[in-house]
């Protein structure tokens, strides 16, 4: 118990250990794996809503593109430098060829492609994409207009998507350190030499 520090002479000392012993006991709660795992769940739930909060900035843009035709969508232009087609045994494939710039600056070329395959009778998309920690950029290939000759290309730019993947990731591992028993870190700690 801390005294009077008017008249107890040992009231500097009674402090300090009141203090060592309640700081002490904090780091004990603290250290506990199951409080170590929900910080991370905790970590990975503000992630994923960051992820999700990016999702207001997602952006579409579609556009016939001739060769050489430019379309642009926030800081990226794409340029289309051809395309072709190609008949293949089970499926036929058509395909534009995209530069891409940032800012002014080459960052990729990119190859959506559309196949239509034979036996089901049935179209499908491969879309390209660009995937960053900041934003992806999928480049869709939709056909050609049979009127003017032209390819048909959709371009979505989705910021932090990939957060919530990474969110998701951090309340999986979160959840398997919490869910482990204390018996387990007793015997991880007892193998490891000293």
């Amino acid at each position: 118990m801390i005294g009077n520090p008017f008249t107890d002479p040992n009231w500097s000392t009674n402090l300090a250990d009141t203090l060592e012993y309640w700081v002490g006991r904090l780091r004990s709660v603290t250290t506990d794996h199951a409080v170590k795992a929900s910080r991370a769940l905790v970590f990975g739930v503000i992630v994923v809503m960051i992820g999700f909060a990016g999702s207001a900035f997602n952006r579409d843009v579609e556009r016939e593109l001739g060769f050489g035709d430019r379309m642009s969508i926030g800081p990226y232009t794409l340029t289309c430098r051809s395309y072709t087609q190609e008949d293949f045994p089970d499926y036929m494939s058509e395909w534009a060829i995209l530069d891409v710039t940032k800012n002014g600056k080459p960052v990729a070329t990119m190859y959506p492609e559309r196949r239509f395959y034979k036996a089901s009778k049935q179209a499908t998309t491969e879309a390209s994409i660009r995937p960053r920690m900041n934003e992806d950029l999928y480049v869709i290939f939709s056909g050609m207009n049979d009127q003017n000759g032209k390819a048909v290309v959709a371009v979505h730019r989705n910021p932090l998507v990939n957060w919530i993947w990474f969110g998701f990731g951090v309340l999986a591992v979160g959840t398997v350190v919490a869910l482990l028993p204390e018996a387990a870190y007793a015997m991880a700690a007892a193998k490891v030499p000293a």
